[in-house]
């Protein structure tokens, strides 16, 4: 266990990877999407299925795999 005192930390950078891959790429609609603070796996899942995806919707869960590099 850990010493008395000890400080343990944990970051969640948020997407951290989708920010930089926006910036890297200058897609203009990524890029604002972060900028307007849209949920991108939304902002993904629209443009993939032409109609608008909210977080509630089951498409936005593909979008996400495919965000990080998945298969969907």
């Amino acid at each position: 266990m850990g010493e008395e005192n000890e400080v343990v930390e944990t970051d969640d950078y948020s997407g951290c990877e989708l920010r930089i891959w926006a910036e890297l790429s200058k897609d203009p609609g990524l890029t604002e999407a972060f900028q307007k603070g849209v949920d991108v796996h939304c902002y993904v899942a629209t443009k993939l299925f032409g109609k608008e995806v909210t977080k509630k919707d089951k498409e936005r869960t593909p979008a996400k795999t495919l965000n990080f590099g998945g298969r969907i």
